[in-house]
């Protein structure tokens, strides 16, 4: 794992993987329950608040939005306890997940079942008081499935739930009204809401992350490339982060589905979080580790800075570069600044060339008016076939001293750096320009050396009929026969 890459605030190990996890909605507090039973809530430093053991087997775990208490569910029903670890209130009946509302007299209840395939949805009341006191409550209606659903989440408000089947997403508001059904020509593998359940995403097999909104109809796509496991979303819908099912890896996209970040975690990822502001991520490991992170990236300064600081690491340098090419002036600035001052790599040069063009060439045109350039020219060498018309476009337009003074610097460099790709770049660009002598004696120059690129052969004989057919010397066959 790359530490620089995922700013981890705490990491807290268990004896056994967390069957759910839920942070709460200000990142104050992660509840944690184990299939054991256990449930436990930790602070914002990863310490444990407190501890309770459940009867029977414990499936998920919520908060509820104002962060004043924990729910438990468990095959023997629903136990649910204030901010201090006080149990208040208890449903006695088997429940595997559950949505309540704020004020607590509502809930909906899931239960499921993979092996009969068979689940069910009930909407609970506590009678006119709270299900947070002791009295009892009832089942207003309760919907039966002939499919077992894998996810279940609800709005904040407790409005709505959400089920995710294997090829189908439901959503039942709290009069048993089916608000939406939507069927799904992949497999689904994650689900995710926003507060207000204006918006639902869910992940696919095939590694996309679409959204629908309200009326069913597709709002939002995004493509990991990768199989995806869990998904989960900001706030506002801005920002949605994927695991991916069979590596350790997490991909951040943004309101337009394109993928901003990825990030390498210690194992599979098997449950994850993002906070509404999108400030701070949450993800339970393969194993048997909780991390609490904060994501950097929301603040533009800090993602140059990060961006730059893992430029030369394997697995980030594209992305780094992506994100550079995205950002403000200033970024591409730092970025021909850190290759100047050595700090981007020579491995990581060849990927600079992959940058769009519009971005390449505001790359480039810092790199020809730059009076110390030597390694920025180098860096140029890595892709000077793609480099060469930008260089030509910004060349055309110095006047000639400035021009004069470019060839020289670059001459220097080639000398300095021994490279025969930047002789015959200096070469393509005379003979591009008209300039044929100085483009002979540079592919001269280029042809005479080791690392002589294939291509400039092909150059040195293209320079030599241009001269011919120009006749701009008649002594052709001496100045070939000065290099030869």
């Amino acid at each position: 794992m790359s530490p620089s890459a995922l700013d981890i605030v705490f990491s807290k190990k268990f004896p056994r993987l967390p069957s759910e996890m839920s942070p709460f909605v200000d990142g104050s507090c992660v509840a944690v329950v184990f299939a054991n039973g256990v449930v436990m809530l930790l602070d914002a430093g990863g310490e444990v608040l407190w501890e309770h053991t459940l009867e029977g087997r414990a499936t998920s775990v919520g908060v509820s939005p104002e962060g004043q208490h924990v729910y438990a569910s468990t095959d023997h029903g629903l136990v649910i306890f204030d901010r201090s670890g006080n149990q208040l209130r208890r449903v006695k009946e088997r429940v595997d997940n559950a949505v309540l509302s704020p004020d607590g007299r509502f809930a909906f209840l899931g239960v499921s079942d993979a092996t009969k395939h068979t689940s069910s949805v009930s909407f609970y009341d506590a009678t006119k008081k709270s299900l947070l006191k002791r009295q009892p409550g009832a089942v207003l209606w309760k919907e039966k499935f002939e499919d077992a659903y894998q996810f279940f989440v609800g709005a904040r408000d407790g409005s709505k739930v959400v089920l995710g089947f294997a090829r189908r997403i439901v959503c039942l508001d709290s009069e048993q009204t089916l608000v939406f059904d939507h069927r799904t020509a992949s497999s689904v593998k994650g689900l995710a809401v926003l507060p207000d359940l204006s918006r639902v995403f869910f992940a696919t097999f095939d590694g996309h992350v679409v959204g629908l909104g309200m009326d069913g109809s597709r709002v939002y796509s995004a493509d990991a490339g990768d199989e995806i496991g869990k998904i989960g979303c900001d706030g506002a819908g801005d920002w949605v982060i994927a695991a991916s099912r069979l590596k350790p890896m997490l991909f951040m996209f943004d309101k337009d589905g394109k993928l901003v970040w990825h990030f390498t975690v210690p194992r599979r990822p098997i449950h994850i979080w993002l906070s509404d502001d999108a400030a701070s991520i949450a993800v339970c490991c393969g194993n048997d580790e909780l991390l609490m992170c904060r994501n950097y990236f929301m603040n533009p300064e800090q993602l140059v800075q990060r961006a730059l600081r893992l430029i030369n690491e394997r697995d980030y340098t594209s992305l780094s570069l992506q994100v550079l090419a995205r950002s403000s002036a200033e970024s591409l600035t730092a970025l021909v600044g850190a290759i100047k001052d050595g700090a981007v790599q020579e491995s990581s040069y060849k990927l600079i060339g992959k940058l769009p063009e519009e971005t390449l060439a505001r790359v480039i045109g810092a790199m020809v008016l730059d009076e110390t350039p030597e390694r920025l020219f180098r860096c140029l060498a890595a892709f000077y076939m793609r480099a060469l018309p930008l260089l030509l476009q910004h060349v055309g337009n110095l006047d000639e001293g400035a021009r004069q003074g470019f060839y020289g610097r670059m001459a220097v460099a080639a000398v300095r750096s021994s490279d025969a790709r930047l002789f015959d770049l200096l070469g393509l660009i005379h003979l591009h320009r008209g300039e044929l002598v100085p483009a002979v004696k540079r592919f001269f120059e280029a042809v005479s050396m080791d690392d002589c690129p294939e291509a400039a052969m092909g150059h040195l004989k293209e320079s030599r009929e241009a001269l011919e057919q120009a006749k701009s010397t008649g002594g052709v066959d001496e100045l070939f026969t000065t290099f030869l």
